[in-house]
This record gives structure tokens, sequence and C-alpha cells, in this order.
């Protein structure tokens, strides 16, 4: 929250219309990292010196602890 991801991830990396969705499942950290540290196309960059290693890996084991959503089929109200 205090980096400010969600704006444009969402606040469980669901995604938004600015950011794509980055759990549950998120991508291997190799190449979660490398797109922190140097981004293509409209991401900000965050370095070290803005974000530490720790920190990174945090968030990153963050996102690996967010269940999925349950199934549409499991969801009554979805299912009339």
């Amino acid at each position: 929250m205090s980096i400010g991801c969600y704006a444009c991830h969402g606040t469980v990396g669901q995604g938004a219309s600015t950011g794509p969705k980055l759990a549950p499942g998120p991508m291997p950290f190799a190449a979660f990292q490398q797109q922190v540290r140097q981004p293509r196309q409209d991401m900000p960059r965050f370095g070290v010196d803005f974000l530490s290693d720790q920190d990174l890996a945090d968030i990153y084991a963050y996102m690996q602890s967010i269940p999925p959503g349950a199934a549409a089929t499991s969801i009554p109200l979805l299912n009339r």
C-alpha cells in the first residue's frame, strides 16, 4: 500500500484497467523482479534505493499467499 502498487494492480493483485493481474498465481520470481527493476511499457522503475530486495521478496510472498477465488459455478447467485 505504501509504495502504491495497488493503484494499478489492485489491493490483492487482481489487476485493473491500468495494470495486469499479478495474483493469484504470480509469474516466477525472477521475471517479477526483472519487471519491477527494469520495467517494460508504462510501469515506473522501482530501484533498490526505493524498494529493497527484501521488500520485493515480501511483496512476492504476499502475492503467492493469495488464494484463488471461488469458481463461478460454486456461487449460487451466478447460477440462476
